[in-house]
């Protein structure tokens, strides 16, 4: 018979790594996000609360990111923002917004010039610039309704559920698009179209 202390102590756990995301806005990409951390792959190595936004500027999203960070009941091993670069309107906004959160040391993640961009791309390869949002929405319905029958929504709670099966095509797809046609590995907000999603998808997965 087996004796001594080791034979009754508990397994070690690793302590899962915090993360608290904030969102340019309340659906997409809250929603996404929502499905993707509770995959098993995901949710073993994390726990994530996401906060959605109202949108506004650049540098309002991002200032709304850093009252989160200030305001947080409990501290997060990391801080993240996602948002959309949009159009060159944006641009001084942006960097603003950039140079906010580099300050307090919160990570960003963008898509060049929306988050479908990234939903795009788990249909199709594509490095076409668009003009706006809603040009990359065009674009995502053509094959948004051949696979569901019916046209995106934005505000859909389902989204990362109908896509998940196509994930490992998003990552690969928007990694060429931007490390081989834009030739680029971190200005997405000079590369349009582009994002770096697969990015934080691969990170979180536990990739290195």
């Amino acid at each position: 018979m087996r004796t001594g202390r080791g034979l009754w102590q508990r397994p070690h756990r690793t302590r899962k790594r915090t993360i608290l995301i904030t969102c340019e806005g309340q659906k997409t990409e809250r929603n996404y996000l929502n499905g993707l951390k509770r995959l098993d792959a995901v949710s073993a190595l994390f726990a994530i609360q996401i906060k959605g936004g109202e949108g506004g500027t650049r540098k309002e999203i991002a200032q709304n990111a850093v009252n989160h960070k200030k305001t947080a009941r409990s501290k997060y091993d990391e801080y993240w923002c996602v948002f959309d670069v949009e159009h060159q309107a944006h641009s001084a906004s942006l960097q603003q917004a950039i140079s906010l959160l580099n300050k307090h040391g919160i990570k960003y993640w963008l898509s060049n010039p929306s988050f479908e961009v990234w939903i795009l791309s788990h249909f199709t390869k594509t490095a076409v610039p668009f003009q706006n949002g809603d040009a990359v929405i065009a674009a995502l319905n053509k094959h948004w309704k051949k696979a569901f029958g019916f046209e995106y929504e934005k505000a859909d709670a389902d989204i990362f559920r109908k896509l998940h099966g196509r994930l490992d095509a998003a990552r690969g797809n928007s990694q060429w698009v931007l490390e081989k046609h834009h030739g680029q590995t971190s200005c997405i907000p000079n590369a349009n179209s582009s994002n770096d999603i697969y990015r934080l998808v691969k990170y979180l997965h536990g990739d290195k």
